[in-house]
């Protein structure tokens, strides 16, 4: 069974229709105001599905996964707050395999947001219908 298209490109799912897992990583800057993008809207109706995550934060302060667009408290939080009370050993979770953490709203983009810290981290996620 190949996994190519007609084009001869590497097909984006498997042979049982499950979406491929991409990896971003991101870093963020304390006090910018709205919300640093971490993927991109796919703009073609699928949306993010956030699986995993990994956040440290560089020194005192919060962030927030959230769908969003551009603002800070604009959309839906996909994680809850995450707050250090000092520089410390990065936060990590993981969802379920099929359901992960959350999924971002169509058309919306996957952030950080609410930052009040400089912090850096790495995502896995699925582009999803």
């Amino acid at each position: 069974m190949s996994f190519m298209s007609v084009d001869g490109t590497r097909s984006a799912t498997k042979h049982a229709g499950v979406p491929a897992v991409d990896t971003a990583i991101f870093s963020y800057a304390a006090g910018v105001t709205g919300a640093t993008t971490i993927v991109s809207s796919p703009g073609d109706g699928r949306k993010i599905k956030l699986l995993s995550y990994t956040i440290s934060l560089g020194a005192a302060g919060t962030a927030d996964l959230a769908s969003s667009a551009t603002l800070i408290g604009e959309g839906t939080f996909l994680t809850g707050r995450i707050s250090s009370i000092g520089q410390a050993s990065p936060f990590t979770q993981t969802g379920s395999p099929i359901a992960g953490i959350g999924t971002c709203a169509e058309g919306q983009n996957l952030v950080v947001s609410g930052a009040t810290a400089i912090g850096s981290g790495h995502v896995t996620y699925s582009l999803v219908p």
